[in-house]
């Protein structure tokens, strides 16, 4: 016999006669133990959640994935909270579909400040409110700002080869000339930032 929860784990025989559960020894009983007391998926979202009065969100207050997102162990495997939530008031989600946030808060859990759209989507709006991490804030940078600001500066007033720039910053030739044709450091690297820099 399977625990009535819903978990789809099969019940242990009673070893004994229990009264209080109308149990007779041998017979399954009829959840796995603590699986009685389980709170409906619904009922887990709401008592886990609080709302910011300043910025409308719902937020999650149960465990966050490594990442930051809401997420919960609903019988058995762990799911990202908002796109439970989604599933919950839209139906299923399209494979490859992300659910997106509007206010970039990943313990939110409101739906209306939910979207679904492909990885693009979410990039596009991760770049559009300066969210992603460029110049030294990412992870990959070899150089600080400043050093790329003069990298550019010797790559276009010096006689130096890219080789010779990119040895005291220990660049290689390829990635002067990234800094150089700004295919790297682009924001980094506006006009107006090097104006103020030289």
């Amino acid at each position: 016999m399977f625990c009535e929860c819903g978990c789809g784990t099969v019940t242990n025989v009673a070893d004994r006669n229990y009264k209080k559960d109308n149990l007779l020894k041998g017979a399954h009983h009829r959840f796995v133990s603590g699986h009685q007391a389980r709170k409906s998926l619904a009922d887990q979202l709401v008592s886990r959640s609080v709302r910011d009065s300043l910025t409308g969100c719902l937020e999650w207050t149960g465990s966050l994935s490594v990442g930051g997102y809401a997420r919960l162990s609903y019988r058995g495997p762990n799911l990202t909270v908002h796109r439970v939530v989604w599933f919950l008031h839209f139906g299923l989600i399209p494979i490859g579909t992300f659910v997106c946030h509007r206010c970039d808060n990943r313990r939110c859990i409101e739906i209306k400040h939910l979207f679904l759209g492909s990885h693009s989507d979410n990039m596009r709006d991760m770049s559009g409110k300066d969210r992603s991490l460029f110049g030294e804030m990412n992870r990959g940078a070899k150089i600080s700002a400043m050093a790329a600001r003069v990298v550019l500066r010797l790559s276009e007033f010096s006689d130096l080869s890219q080789r010779e720039i990119g040895e005291p910053f220990l660049l290689s030739q390829q990635q002067v000339s990234n800094i150089a044709r700004r295919a790297n450091w682009k924001r980094t690297l506006t006009d107006t930032q090097i104006r103020v820099a030289s």
